[in-house]
């Protein structure tokens, strides 16, 4: 049992990955100005090649005057992040177990999600960008149906 499940996880291991930098992604673009704000010292874990393509330094995403190179940069950010969707997917299409293909999907609903929320909008350099309970319960709620479906 133990040497299936080694086999199977590592036949799995670089998707498994692939998802959770997805989700770290996800979460480095989502707090964006609660990072850069962050006193005494910012919090900088966005990517230079990405955002050094339209500012010298990474704060000035957040000033105003800078919105149209702001959003490019993010959009830039977000579609980086969706090259791990479809890694994500191949991967818990081979869960056989729902309890653990619900461990796996939630977040990744979520980061998703998130990722829709944040494309194109500015408010992620202004306030708090998050998905509304409803919208995390309704889409979480049809995957998993789905899933049960298939798996039937």
């Amino acid at each position: 049992m133990c040497f299936t499940w080694s086999f199977g996880f590592k036949q799995y291991s670089d998707t498994l990955y692939s998802g959770f930098d997805k989700l770290q992604k996800t979460n480095i673009i989502r707090d964006y100005l609660e990072d850069i704000n962050e006193i005494p010292k910012c919090r900088m874990f966005w990517p230079r090649e990405i955002w050094s393509k339209y500012v010298n330094k990474l704060e000035d995403l957040k000033y105003e005057e800078n919105s149209v190179k702001a959003v490019q940069c993010l959009n830039d950010m977000v579609t980086n992040s969706l090259i791990h969707v479809n890694d994500c997917l191949k991967y818990m299409s081979a869960l056989q177990d729902p309890a653990i293909f619900r461990f796996c999907a939630i977040p990744q609903i979520m980061a998703i999600g998130t990722l829709a929320l944040c494309y194109n909008n500015i408010e992620v350099f202004r306030g708090v960008v998050k998905m509304r309970r409803g919208k995390i319960t309704t889409r979480t709620s049809f995957c998993l149906v789905n899933y049960n479906l298939n798996i039937l």
